[in-house]
């Protein structure tokens, strides 16, 4: 399913990140609730031209306005 394809009410949900350095990222104003943190990771074996990895996600709850550290493991 394409971004294109994607109903309306859940694009308004979506929010995109580029981690630092560090791989860390930050999300910011997100409204109470329940959401979805995925990301892809992925990399190059040297020699190689095809790249590896795969998604990565977890479910969180926003409440009361707080901020959270989430760790996004596979």
């Amino acid at each position: 399913m394409g971004p294109s394809s994607t109903p309306p009410e859940f694009q308004k949900y979506v929010r995109k990140a580029q981690c630092d350095a560090e791989g860390d990222f930050e999300f910011t104003g997100v409204p109470n609730g329940t959401y979805y943190v995925v990301s892809q990771v992925t990399w190059m074996v040297p020699g190689s031209y095809i790249s590896e990895g795969g998604v990565v996600g977890k479910r969180i709850t926003v409440t009361n306005g707080r901020s959270q550290k989430v760790i996004v493991t596979g």
